[in-house]
């Protein structure tokens, strides 16, 4: 039985020997790939006509966050509690421990001037006269479509935000910038939605007040609250205050892995997902991202020669990716060509362990 030379062996070149790495396919799942989910833009928010659907529970199909089958999916080794985070830093300025609610001194200002209203009506209407998009504190939607970091609530107040930076905004003053150990003003919380006239890719994200008991939508990209630019939708997640800190963390990890970060967004992704487990995007990305990892990681042993090494890191590789095609369905990042070689180059591995009799 012939012993590969791995140091002649070309990773990313297809070899008819069944003792060779096939192909490395991990271009075909590049960062270049991995688009994350856009917001409602300003423009359409302004020329919809909206109209108030505070009471219109009936237009969600769900209302509990669990849009999707494959929403209790879970990836080996991610944890659902809601603990603190270990502080770990990585490049582009990311802390996965840091306070995504944090403010400065004018938010802060107005989140105690906003306490000391009596009724809960009064206080959700001066929160959202001076937040809303062209208010009293003059917030800006930001327009770019450059990738760009995502921003805590006092930079969102001075450059701008998308929608989830603006209902993060929102939460960081209600619950005076931290919603786990503060009781908010009022109850609430956020939510994803995909409306039905928006395209495929894009979802909104907003927060919602609860007053006298009736729910209003508080988009603050709107002229007031309980408005909506859209028509029917579909409640991808629904989350408490708390909970909503998932979305910072996920949108850090789609920044890091556009910057070919694969540490630091993997870290997003399970960060989101200790925050909030019904996530299936994080899921899915957090997937793709692990196949591509351990990819990596086993052609790196490949030609070290830890064959035992190699088929491990290959065999994560499949199962991530087999996870991964299974909340993504057919819109899967790692589609069956790439699965298939990263089961081929476990085989392969094998084989050539197998040809050593275990010896490395």
């Amino acid at each position: 039985m012939v012993i590969l030379d791995s140091s002649k062996s070309q990773i990313g070149n297809p070899r008819k020997s069944p003792r060779s790495v096939p192909a490395a396919a991990c271009a075909l799942v590049s960062a270049s790939l991995f688009l994350g989910y856009g917001c409602m833009n300003e423009n359409i928010a302004r020329t919809q006509n909206p109209t108030d659907v505070s009471t219109s529970a009936g237009t969600q199909a769900n209302a509990n966050g669990s849009a999707s089958a494959n929403a209790s999916a879970k990836l080996d080794g991610v944890e659902s509690e809601k603990s603190d985070a270990k502080r770990t830093r990585f490049p582009f300025g990311y802390d996965s421990s840091a306070n995504q609610f944090e403010l400065n001194d004018t938010l802060r200002e107005l989140a105690e001037s906003a306490a000391r209203l009596k009724t809960t009506r009064a206080k959700v209407d001066a929160l959202f006269d001076a937040l809303r998009v062209g208010g009293r504190l003059d917030v800006r939607f930001d327009k770019s479509t450059q990738m760009r970091a995502p921003r805590v609530p006092a930079q969102t107040l001075v450059q701008g935000g998308v929608c989830d930076e603006l209902a993060i905004m929102w939460i960081g003053v209600v619950t005076k910038g931290d919603p786990k150990r503060n009781a908010p003003m009022f109850p609430g919380g956020a939510e994803v939605r995909h409306y039905k006239d928006m395209a495929d890719d894009v979802d909104h994200m907003m927060a919602f007040a609860i007053v006298e008991g009736k729910r209003i939508d508080i988009d603050l990209q709107l002229p007031r609250p309980g408005m909506s630019a859209h028509g029917p939708f579909i409640t991808k997640m629904k989350m408490d205050y708390s909970e909503s800190e998932a979305i910072p963390h996920r949108d850090w990890a789609d920044f890091l892995r556009s910057k070919n970060e694969l540490q630091g967004a993997m870290a997003g992704f399970e960060r989101s997902l200790g925050i909030f487990p019904l996530n299936d995007y994080a899921l899915e990305h957090l997937a793709s991202l692990k196949f591509r990892d351990e990819f990596e990681k086993g052609s790196a042993a490949f030609e070290s020669k830890d064959y035992a090494g190699c088929a491990r890191h290959f065999r994560m590789a499949a199962h991530a990716g087999w996870k991964s095609q299974q909340l993504g369905k057919a819109n899967a990042e790692i589609g069956q060509e790439n699965l298939d070689v990263a089961k081929k180059n476990q085989e392969a591995c094998e084989n050539n362990l197998g040809a050593t009799g275990g010896a490395q």
